[in-house]
Protein backbone atom coordinates (compact mmCIF):
# COMPACT_ATOMS: atom_id res chain seq x y z
CA UNK A 1 0.00 0.00 0.00
CA UNK A 2 1.48 3.36 -0.92
CA UNK A 3 1.79 5.76 2.07
CA UNK A 4 -0.02 8.81 2.09
CA UNK A 5 2.22 11.93 1.50
CA UNK A 6 1.17 13.48 5.13
CA UNK A 7 2.91 10.41 6.19
CA UNK A 8 6.00 11.02 4.43
CA UNK A 9 5.59 14.46 4.92
CA UNK A 10 6.40 13.80 8.75
CA UNK A 11 9.15 11.08 7.79
CA UNK A 12 10.52 14.12 5.31
CA UNK A 13 10.67 16.53 8.88
CA UNK A 14 12.02 14.29 10.83
CA UNK A 15 15.33 13.65 8.35
CA UNK A 16 16.26 17.27 8.81
CA UNK A 17 15.26 17.79 12.54
CA UNK A 18 17.55 15.18 13.29
CA UNK A 19 20.29 16.61 11.65
CA UNK A 20 22.27 18.03 14.20
CA UNK A 21 24.38 20.33 12.03
CA UNK A 22 21.43 21.98 9.82
CA UNK A 23 19.07 22.35 12.73
CA UNK A 24 22.01 24.62 14.43
CA UNK A 25 21.88 26.35 11.42
CA UNK A 26 18.05 27.34 11.90
CA UNK A 27 18.00 27.23 15.65
CA UNK A 28 15.74 24.46 15.32
CA UNK A 29 13.10 26.26 13.55
CA UNK A 30 12.04 23.43 11.51
CA UNK A 31 8.26 23.18 10.96
CA UNK A 32 5.32 21.50 9.16
CA UNK A 33 3.48 23.76 7.45
CA UNK A 34 4.24 26.93 8.24
CA UNK A 35 2.81 29.82 6.92
CA UNK A 36 4.34 33.14 5.66
CA UNK A 37 2.78 35.75 7.69
CA UNK A 38 3.89 33.77 10.20
CA UNK A 39 7.30 33.75 9.80
CA UNK A 40 8.13 37.37 11.25
CA UNK A 41 9.14 35.87 14.58
CA UNK A 42 11.96 33.90 13.68
CA UNK A 43 12.97 35.73 11.27
CA UNK A 44 13.43 38.99 13.60
CA UNK A 45 14.59 37.29 16.91
CA UNK A 46 16.15 33.51 16.26
CA UNK A 47 19.67 34.02 16.60
CA UNK A 48 20.34 32.57 12.96
CA UNK A 49 17.17 34.66 11.73
CA UNK A 50 16.06 31.78 9.79
CA UNK A 51 13.75 28.88 9.83
CA UNK A 52 12.37 25.75 7.09
CA UNK A 53 8.94 24.87 6.45
CA UNK A 54 8.10 21.19 5.20
CA UNK A 55 5.17 21.20 2.58
CA UNK A 56 3.26 18.13 0.97
CA UNK A 57 2.24 19.24 -2.67
CA UNK A 58 1.48 16.69 -5.76
CA UNK A 59 1.97 17.58 -9.49
CA UNK A 60 -1.36 16.15 -10.08
CA UNK A 61 -2.56 17.45 -6.67
CA UNK A 62 -3.29 13.81 -5.20
CA UNK A 63 -2.01 13.99 -1.83
CA UNK A 64 -1.31 9.70 -2.06
CA UNK A 65 0.17 9.55 -5.49
CA UNK A 66 3.08 7.24 -6.15
CA UNK A 67 5.29 9.95 -7.40
CA UNK A 68 4.90 12.79 -4.63
CA UNK A 69 6.47 15.75 -4.44
CA UNK A 70 7.41 18.18 -1.01
CA UNK A 71 8.46 21.46 -0.87
CA UNK A 72 10.94 22.40 1.76
CA UNK A 73 10.51 26.41 2.28
CA UNK A 74 14.16 27.93 3.30
CA UNK A 75 13.15 31.45 4.55
CA UNK A 76 16.22 33.61 5.58
CA UNK A 77 17.37 37.37 6.85
CA UNK A 78 21.02 36.02 8.11
CA UNK A 79 24.02 38.26 6.87
CA UNK A 80 24.80 41.30 5.19
CA UNK A 81 23.39 40.70 2.05
CA UNK A 82 19.69 39.55 3.53
CA UNK A 83 20.16 36.26 3.70
CA UNK A 84 20.69 35.31 0.01
CA UNK A 85 24.35 33.32 0.96
CA UNK A 86 22.66 31.94 3.95
CA UNK A 87 20.09 30.34 2.31
CA UNK A 88 21.46 28.78 -0.59
CA UNK A 89 24.18 27.32 2.43
CA UNK A 90 20.64 25.47 4.29
CA UNK A 91 19.98 24.73 0.70
CA UNK A 92 23.29 22.55 0.13
CA UNK A 93 22.97 20.85 3.76
CA UNK A 94 19.46 19.76 2.80
CA UNK A 95 20.44 18.40 -0.60
CA UNK A 96 23.16 16.64 1.28
CA UNK A 97 20.91 15.39 3.90
CA UNK A 98 18.20 14.19 1.32
CA UNK A 99 20.71 12.15 -1.36
CA UNK A 100 20.17 8.83 -0.08
CA UNK A 101 16.55 9.87 0.37
CA UNK A 102 13.94 9.48 3.48
CA UNK A 103 11.82 6.98 5.75
CA UNK A 104 9.84 5.77 2.95
CA UNK A 105 11.02 7.46 0.21
CA UNK A 106 13.44 7.21 -2.80
CA UNK A 107 14.32 11.21 -3.42
CA UNK A 108 14.84 11.76 -7.22
CA UNK A 109 15.36 15.18 -7.83
CA UNK A 110 15.59 18.07 -5.65
CA UNK A 111 15.66 21.53 -7.01
CA UNK A 112 14.88 25.21 -6.37
CA UNK A 113 16.56 28.75 -6.51
CA UNK A 114 17.40 31.49 -3.88
CA UNK A 115 14.70 34.92 -4.59
CA UNK A 116 14.08 37.61 -2.57
CA UNK A 117 10.88 37.33 -1.04
CA UNK A 118 9.54 41.07 -0.97
CA UNK A 119 6.54 40.77 1.38
CA UNK A 120 8.87 38.23 3.65
CA UNK A 121 11.90 40.66 3.31
CA UNK A 122 13.89 37.89 3.28
CA UNK A 123 15.27 35.49 1.05
CA UNK A 124 13.51 32.22 0.00
CA UNK A 125 14.68 29.26 -1.44
CA UNK A 126 11.84 26.43 -2.18
CA UNK A 127 13.18 23.30 -2.79
CA UNK A 128 10.85 21.12 -5.14
CA UNK A 129 11.08 17.41 -3.44
CA UNK A 130 10.75 14.98 -6.16
CA UNK A 131 10.13 11.56 -4.67
CA UNK A 132 9.31 8.17 -5.33
CA UNK A 133 7.76 5.51 -3.41
CA UNK A 134 7.99 1.57 -4.08
CA UNK A 135 4.58 -0.15 -4.64
CA UNK A 136 4.26 -4.02 -3.55
CA UNK A 137 2.63 -6.10 -6.48
CA UNK A 138 2.12 -10.00 -7.23
CA UNK A 139 5.02 -10.67 -9.57
CA UNK A 140 5.55 -14.21 -11.38
CA UNK A 141 7.66 -15.15 -13.68
CA UNK A 142 6.53 -18.00 -16.30
CA UNK A 143 8.50 -19.33 -19.26
CA UNK A 144 6.86 -20.99 -21.89
CA UNK A 145 8.52 -23.95 -22.26
CA UNK A 146 9.27 -25.96 -18.85
CA UNK A 147 13.31 -26.50 -18.39
CA UNK A 148 15.34 -27.62 -18.92
CA UNK A 149 15.78 -26.97 -22.87
CA UNK A 150 18.41 -28.05 -25.16
CA UNK A 151 20.59 -24.91 -26.75
CA UNK A 152 19.16 -23.32 -29.48
CA UNK A 153 15.76 -23.61 -28.24
CA UNK A 154 14.20 -20.08 -28.09
CA UNK A 155 12.07 -19.84 -24.35
CA UNK A 156 9.65 -16.66 -23.51
CA UNK A 157 9.23 -15.46 -20.20
CA UNK A 158 6.08 -13.85 -19.08
CA UNK A 159 5.84 -11.34 -16.04
CA UNK A 160 2.28 -11.26 -14.34
CA UNK A 161 1.88 -8.56 -11.92
CA UNK A 162 -0.87 -7.10 -9.99
CA UNK A 163 -1.59 -4.25 -10.04
CA UNK A 164 -0.15 -4.11 -13.62
CA UNK A 165 -1.42 -0.46 -15.03
CA UNK A 166 1.23 1.56 -16.07
CA UNK A 167 3.86 -0.55 -15.31
CA UNK A 168 7.55 -1.09 -17.14
CA UNK A 169 9.19 -4.15 -17.26
CA UNK A 170 12.97 -5.04 -17.28
CA UNK A 171 14.71 -8.78 -17.83
CA UNK A 172 18.10 -9.92 -16.58
CA UNK A 173 19.72 -12.83 -17.34
CA UNK A 174 22.69 -14.53 -15.33
CA UNK A 175 24.74 -17.45 -16.22
CA UNK A 176 27.14 -19.51 -18.39
CA UNK A 177 26.14 -17.14 -21.51
CA UNK A 178 26.85 -13.50 -19.63
CA UNK A 179 30.39 -14.82 -17.17
CA UNK A 180 27.72 -15.49 -14.52
CA UNK A 181 26.53 -11.69 -14.35
CA UNK A 182 23.37 -10.41 -14.31
CA UNK A 183 23.10 -8.78 -18.09
CA UNK A 184 20.09 -6.45 -18.45
CA UNK A 185 18.47 -8.48 -21.89
CA UNK A 186 16.10 -5.68 -22.43
CA UNK A 187 15.86 -2.65 -20.97
CA UNK A 188 12.81 -0.47 -19.10
CA UNK A 189 9.74 -1.63 -21.25
CA UNK A 190 6.11 -1.74 -21.47
CA UNK A 191 5.97 -5.38 -22.75
CA UNK A 192 5.87 -8.17 -20.09
CA UNK A 193 7.77 -10.87 -21.90
CA UNK A 194 11.61 -11.77 -23.34
CA UNK A 195 12.14 -13.98 -25.64
CA UNK A 196 15.40 -15.90 -24.60
CA UNK A 197 17.46 -17.17 -27.64
CA UNK A 198 19.68 -19.60 -26.04
CA UNK A 199 22.98 -21.14 -27.56
CA UNK A 200 25.73 -23.04 -26.19
CA UNK A 201 27.30 -20.85 -24.07
CA UNK A 202 24.39 -20.58 -22.11
CA UNK A 203 24.90 -24.52 -21.20
CA UNK A 204 24.33 -24.63 -17.13
CA UNK A 205 22.02 -23.40 -14.86
CA UNK A 206 20.93 -19.46 -15.29
CA UNK A 207 18.96 -17.12 -13.03
CA UNK A 208 16.24 -15.15 -15.33
CA UNK A 209 15.45 -11.42 -13.21
CA UNK A 210 12.27 -9.61 -14.30
CA UNK A 211 12.30 -5.91 -12.35
CA UNK A 212 9.19 -3.86 -12.51
CA UNK A 213 8.67 -0.30 -11.68
CA UNK A 214 5.75 2.07 -12.05
CA UNK A 215 4.60 5.55 -10.95
CA UNK A 216 5.08 8.72 -13.32
CA UNK A 217 8.55 9.29 -12.88
CA UNK A 218 9.26 5.55 -13.59
CA UNK A 219 12.29 5.35 -11.55
CA UNK A 220 14.31 2.17 -9.30
CA UNK A 221 13.06 -0.88 -9.52
CA UNK A 222 10.20 -1.22 -7.06
CA UNK A 223 10.25 -5.11 -7.00
CA UNK A 224 11.86 -8.54 -8.72
CA UNK A 225 11.19 -12.03 -9.05
CA UNK A 226 13.14 -14.58 -10.69
CA UNK A 227 12.95 -17.98 -12.12
CA UNK A 228 15.76 -20.80 -12.52
CA UNK A 229 16.22 -22.65 -16.05
CA UNK A 230 19.03 -25.05 -17.27
CA UNK A 231 19.94 -25.18 -21.01
CA UNK A 232 21.54 -28.53 -21.74
CA UNK A 233 23.71 -29.46 -24.43
CA UNK A 234 23.14 -30.37 -28.48
CA UNK A 235 24.71 -31.74 -30.63
CA UNK A 236 26.08 -28.18 -32.41
CA UNK A 237 27.80 -27.83 -35.09
CA UNK A 238 25.62 -30.41 -37.44
CA UNK A 239 24.15 -30.05 -40.49
CA UNK A 240 24.55 -26.69 -42.76
CA UNK A 241 24.75 -23.21 -41.90
CA UNK A 242 22.60 -20.56 -43.40
CA UNK A 243 23.61 -18.56 -46.17
CA UNK A 244 22.48 -15.29 -47.64
CA UNK A 245 21.00 -14.69 -50.59
CA UNK A 246 20.18 -10.93 -50.80
CA UNK A 247 20.66 -7.26 -49.16
CA UNK A 248 18.41 -5.37 -50.44
CA UNK A 249 17.00 -1.49 -49.96
CA UNK A 250 13.51 -0.72 -50.65
CA UNK A 251 14.45 2.46 -52.03
CA UNK A 252 17.10 2.52 -54.74
CA UNK A 253 20.23 4.91 -53.93
CA UNK A 254 20.63 7.58 -53.79
CA UNK A 255 17.94 9.31 -51.53
CA UNK A 256 17.42 12.66 -49.92
CA UNK A 257 17.80 12.81 -45.71
CA UNK A 258 14.45 11.97 -43.95
CA UNK A 259 14.01 9.27 -46.06
CA UNK A 260 13.07 5.81 -44.56
CA UNK A 261 14.41 3.25 -46.07
CA UNK A 262 13.77 -0.66 -45.36
CA UNK A 263 16.76 -2.82 -45.68
CA UNK A 264 16.06 -6.79 -46.44
CA UNK A 265 18.07 -9.70 -45.87
CA UNK A 266 17.09 -12.69 -47.59
CA UNK A 267 19.02 -15.33 -46.33
CA UNK A 268 18.05 -19.42 -46.26
CA UNK A 269 18.83 -22.54 -43.91
CA UNK A 270 18.92 -26.05 -45.26
CA UNK A 271 17.86 -27.31 -41.92
CA UNK A 272 14.78 -25.11 -41.44
CA UNK A 273 16.87 -23.17 -38.30
CA UNK A 274 15.76 -20.04 -37.16
CA UNK A 275 17.81 -17.48 -38.05
CA UNK A 276 19.45 -14.57 -36.21
CA UNK A 277 20.31 -11.43 -38.16
CA UNK A 278 21.88 -8.12 -36.72
CA UNK A 279 22.82 -4.93 -38.60
CA UNK A 280 25.63 -2.59 -38.61
CA UNK A 281 26.36 0.99 -40.02
CA UNK A 282 29.30 2.51 -41.55
CA UNK A 283 29.22 6.37 -42.79
CA UNK A 284 29.48 10.02 -41.93
CA UNK A 285 26.77 9.53 -39.53
CA UNK A 286 28.70 7.34 -37.51
CA UNK A 287 32.23 8.98 -38.50
CA UNK A 288 33.07 5.97 -40.26
CA UNK A 289 33.17 3.65 -37.40
CA UNK A 290 31.02 0.92 -37.76
CA UNK A 291 28.02 0.91 -35.55
CA UNK A 292 25.66 -1.92 -34.21
CA UNK A 293 22.09 -0.70 -34.82
CA UNK A 294 20.16 -3.39 -34.80
CA UNK A 295 21.27 -6.39 -32.31
CA UNK A 296 21.02 -10.33 -32.88
CA UNK A 297 16.88 -10.56 -33.14
CA UNK A 298 14.38 -12.70 -35.38
CA UNK A 299 14.01 -9.56 -37.86
CA UNK A 300 15.30 -10.08 -41.31
CA UNK A 301 14.95 -6.13 -41.93
CA UNK A 302 15.99 -2.73 -40.82
CA UNK A 303 14.65 0.63 -40.96
CA UNK A 304 16.98 3.66 -41.48
CA UNK A 305 15.64 7.14 -41.41
CA UNK A 306 18.91 9.37 -42.12
CA UNK A 307 19.61 12.67 -40.96
CA UNK A 308 21.64 15.82 -42.47
CA UNK A 309 25.10 13.97 -40.90
CA UNK A 310 24.38 10.47 -42.65
CA UNK A 311 24.84 12.86 -46.31
CA UNK A 312 27.44 11.29 -48.39
CA UNK A 313 27.86 7.10 -49.27
CA UNK A 314 27.31 4.48 -46.07
CA UNK A 315 27.86 0.74 -45.92
CA UNK A 316 24.94 -0.97 -44.40
CA UNK A 317 26.20 -4.91 -43.25
CA UNK A 318 24.08 -7.38 -42.20
CA UNK A 319 25.49 -10.73 -40.43
CA UNK A 320 23.31 -13.93 -39.42
CA UNK A 321 23.63 -17.00 -37.30
CA UNK A 322 21.81 -20.30 -36.96
CA UNK A 323 23.43 -20.41 -33.09
CA UNK A 324 24.58 -23.83 -33.71
CA UNK A 325 27.80 -22.98 -36.04
CA UNK A 326 29.45 -19.64 -35.18
CA UNK A 327 28.98 -18.01 -31.79
CA UNK A 328 26.99 -15.26 -30.58
CA UNK A 329 30.31 -13.23 -30.66
CA UNK A 330 30.47 -14.50 -34.43
CA UNK A 331 28.62 -15.42 -37.52
CA UNK A 332 27.68 -17.67 -40.04
CA UNK A 333 27.70 -15.30 -43.44
CA UNK A 334 27.41 -11.66 -43.75
CA UNK A 335 26.31 -9.04 -46.77
CA UNK A 336 27.37 -5.83 -47.27
CA UNK A 337 25.22 -3.10 -49.56
CA UNK A 338 26.72 0.83 -50.09
CA UNK A 339 24.04 3.36 -50.28
CA UNK A 340 24.29 7.31 -51.10
CA UNK A 341 22.18 10.01 -48.88
CA UNK A 342 22.09 13.42 -51.00
CA UNK A 343 21.01 16.49 -48.75
CA UNK A 344 17.60 17.73 -48.97
CA UNK A 345 17.33 20.37 -51.85
CA UNK A 346 16.17 23.88 -51.19
CA UNK A 347 16.76 24.18 -47.20
CA UNK A 348 20.58 25.29 -47.26
CA UNK A 349 23.30 23.58 -44.89
CA UNK A 350 22.34 22.17 -41.79
CA UNK A 351 22.82 24.67 -38.60
CA UNK A 352 26.71 24.42 -36.74
CA UNK A 353 28.28 24.90 -33.36
CA UNK A 354 31.04 27.42 -32.86
CA UNK A 355 30.86 27.06 -29.49
CA UNK A 356 30.16 25.69 -25.90
CA UNK A 357 31.67 27.79 -23.18
CA UNK A 358 30.72 28.55 -19.27
CA UNK A 359 30.82 31.27 -17.91
CA UNK A 360 32.59 30.47 -14.83
CA UNK A 361 35.67 28.43 -15.33
CA UNK A 362 35.73 24.63 -14.32
CA UNK A 363 36.52 23.60 -11.80
CA UNK A 364 33.97 25.15 -9.07
CA UNK A 365 32.50 23.63 -6.05
CA UNK A 366 29.08 21.99 -5.45
CA UNK A 367 26.03 24.46 -5.19
CA UNK A 368 27.51 26.86 -8.16
CA UNK A 369 25.29 28.76 -10.27
CA UNK A 370 26.91 27.46 -13.80
CA UNK A 371 25.05 28.88 -16.77
CA UNK A 372 26.82 27.23 -20.40
CA UNK A 373 26.13 29.41 -23.23
CA UNK A 374 26.42 27.82 -27.06
CA UNK A 375 27.30 29.61 -30.15
CA UNK A 376 25.61 28.14 -33.23
CA UNK A 377 24.66 29.45 -36.75
CA UNK A 378 22.01 28.23 -38.87
CA UNK A 379 21.09 29.07 -42.72
CA UNK A 380 19.03 32.11 -43.73
CA UNK A 381 18.34 33.52 -40.36
CA UNK A 382 16.06 30.15 -39.60
CA UNK A 383 15.61 30.26 -35.53
CA UNK A 384 17.56 27.73 -34.09
CA UNK A 385 16.20 25.08 -31.11
CA UNK A 386 18.38 23.79 -28.35
CA UNK A 387 18.40 20.89 -25.74
CA UNK A 388 21.40 20.41 -23.15
CA UNK A 389 22.45 17.53 -21.37
CA UNK A 390 24.18 16.54 -18.33
CA UNK A 391 26.00 13.58 -18.05
CA UNK A 392 26.94 12.88 -14.02
CA UNK A 393 30.07 10.72 -13.15
CA UNK A 394 29.83 6.89 -13.81
CA UNK A 395 25.90 8.13 -15.15
CA UNK A 396 23.74 7.79 -17.87
CA UNK A 397 22.87 11.33 -19.62
CA UNK A 398 19.78 12.98 -18.69
CA UNK A 399 17.60 15.75 -19.59
CA UNK A 400 18.83 19.50 -18.26
CA UNK A 401 16.09 21.41 -20.69
CA UNK A 402 13.69 20.84 -23.26
CA UNK A 403 13.73 21.47 -27.10
CA UNK A 404 13.54 25.45 -26.86
CA UNK A 405 15.27 28.65 -28.20
CA UNK A 406 17.18 29.18 -25.34
CA UNK A 407 20.96 29.09 -26.01
CA UNK A 408 22.15 28.82 -22.63
CA UNK A 409 21.57 26.64 -19.77
CA UNK A 410 21.90 27.51 -15.81
CA UNK A 411 23.00 24.30 -13.81
CA UNK A 412 24.01 24.10 -10.09
CA UNK A 413 25.52 20.91 -9.72
CA UNK A 414 25.11 19.14 -6.20
CA UNK A 415 27.65 16.75 -4.36
CA UNK A 416 26.32 13.86 -6.20
CA UNK A 417 28.27 15.70 -9.04
CA UNK A 418 31.48 16.01 -7.40
CA UNK A 419 33.96 14.92 -10.20
CA UNK A 420 33.96 15.12 -13.99
CA UNK A 421 31.12 15.84 -15.72
CA UNK A 422 29.64 15.87 -19.22
CA UNK A 423 27.45 18.83 -20.60
CA UNK A 424 25.87 18.48 -24.43
CA UNK A 425 24.12 20.45 -26.62
CA UNK A 426 21.83 19.52 -29.33
CA UNK A 427 21.29 21.95 -32.24
CA UNK A 428 18.07 21.70 -35.05
CA UNK A 429 16.63 24.19 -37.17
CA UNK A 430 13.43 22.02 -37.91
CA UNK A 431 14.61 21.84 -41.98
CA UNK A 432 16.97 18.89 -41.67
CA UNK A 433 17.44 16.55 -38.38
CA UNK A 434 14.08 15.61 -36.15
CA UNK A 435 13.84 17.13 -32.29
CA UNK A 436 14.33 13.11 -32.29
CA UNK A 437 18.15 13.10 -33.38
CA UNK A 438 20.08 16.36 -34.57
CA UNK A 439 21.83 18.76 -36.74
CA UNK A 440 24.89 19.37 -34.80
CA UNK A 441 26.18 18.31 -31.28
CA UNK A 442 29.02 19.53 -28.90
CA UNK A 443 29.97 18.08 -25.42
CA UNK A 444 31.96 20.05 -22.69
CA UNK A 445 33.92 18.49 -19.35
CA UNK A 446 33.51 20.03 -16.24
CA UNK A 447 35.10 19.66 -12.87
CA UNK A 448 33.38 19.55 -9.49
CA UNK A 449 35.38 19.53 -6.60
CA UNK A 450 33.45 19.99 -2.77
Amino acid sequence: MVKTAFTLLDNLLSALTGNAALSAMVDAKIYKNKPLEKSDVDLRNAVNKSLISCEAQDISGQLVASDPIFAVDIRSRKGTDGGAEYCAEIADVIRIILDDGFTGAEVLKVQGDVAFDKNLAAYRCRLEVFCHVKVSYILSLTPSIASPQGAGQEIIFVAAATPSQGLEYRFLVNGPGTGSASRDMTGWQSRNSFAWRTSDQDVGASVITVQVRGGPSKGAADQSTTANYTITATSAGTGTAPEISSLTPSLASPQEEQTKIDFICVATDADSNPILYRFFLTGPGTANVKMLVQDWSHKNAWQWQPQTVDVGESTIEVQIRDGLHAKEGSYDDNATASYTVTAIAGIGTAPTITSLAPRLASPQPPGTEIEIIATAAGPNGVELLYKFWHKPPGANWKDLSPWGTQNWIRWIPTLADSGTNSIRVDVIDGLHAERGSYDATSTISYTISP
